[in-house]
């Protein structure tokens, strides 16, 4: 009977420490650079929990899908995939697990805006959001903003195809494609043969987190994300990450908040449990900084 209980608990030991596999999967273009923050992001939530959880291995592929086929993928319960990143809607923490801690503390719902250097000066002479309105954005067919955008009574074009808007603004065929903050420096340096340019002085603003998800069923990974995150907030590792990773590091460099025209839009699109972590100043706090405070 000793023998058996030994084998038992043997057992139970290398079961709590065997390796997690988690599954990633990349889109397949060189040029989309946005994923680098977030991956970090998520190596650090998940190496504040290797003492509880045990250690971890991130399994990556690369392939040519849409944000849409991701969701689906992992809605679906895919055995290729365990996490995405993307902004929330109530549909999306319906079909999946939301770990609702803000990834860009709240500055995801800052838009900047690209423009083709063309219309610079066209730009510079808008002074409301309604002459703003009479032109027209671009936007994936399957983001949470293009339907921000609409309910906002913006003129939208959508696409698939992500390169495609950035050749369809290069062809004037669009006004302006709005970017999370930390989007468009990395997206301007890998298309220098483009003529276009961020619009220093107008920005959209409307409360939209982006959140890591994870499958339904798997509510063992979305707790020890979110412990992990949440480690990462309370020992200041978050926010040193946040502010020196490349992908973030310019937007407080480059942009003067308090010279621009920030137009405030309404978000009707999330859940009541998101709104309620609206206003954690540790999650927020940068937002209310430069946005909220302006």
């Amino acid at each position: 009977m000793r023998r058996l209980i030994f084998l038992f608990l043997l057992l139970i030991n290398i079961s709590s420490y065997g390796i997690t596999n988690v599954k990633i999967i990349l889109p397949e273009s060189e040029k989309d650079v946005r994923y680098t923050y977030y991956l970090d992001l998520l190596k650090l939530s998940l190496d504040k929990t290797t003492k509880k959880y045990g250690k971890y291995q991130l399994n990556i592929q690369y392939r040519d899908v849409t944000r849409k086929r991701l969701i689906s993928y992992l809605a679906d319960g895919s055995p290729d995939l365990d996490v995405i990143w993307t902004g929330t809607t109530i549909e999306r923490e319906k079909i999946m697990l939301p770990v609702r801690v803000p990834l860009l503390k709240g500055l995801k719902g800052c838009r900047l805006l690209l423009i083709n250097k063309d219309k610079k000066d066209v730009f510079s002479k808008i002074k409301s959001v309604n002459e703003l309105k009479k032109m027209t954005a671009i936007q994936g067919i399957d983001w949470p903003d293009t339907s921000i955008l609409t309910a906002n009574n913006f003129k939208v074009e959508t696409t698939a195809i992500y390169e495609g808007m950035f050749k369809s603004l290069n062809l004037q065929r669009v006004d302006y494609f709005p970017r999370a903050i930390n989007e468009p420096f990395d997206e301007l340096k890998a298309r220098p043969n483009l003529n276009l340019m961020i619009e220093p002085s107008i920005m959209l603003y409307y409360p939209a987190p982006n959140f890591f998800f994870v499958n339904i069923k798997k509510i063992e990974l979305k707790n020890r994300i979110e412990e992990g995150l949440n480690m990462a907030i309370k020992d200041g590792s978050f926010d040193k990450l946040f502010y020196n990773h490349p992908s973030n590091s310019e937007i407080f460099k480059k942009i003067n908040f308090k010279k621009m025209k920030i137009f405030k839009l309404d978000n009707p699109f999330l859940t009541k449990e998101t709104k309620a972590i609206m206003n954690k100043k540790e999650y927020l706090g940068e937002v209310k900084r430069v946005v909220i405070k302006v």
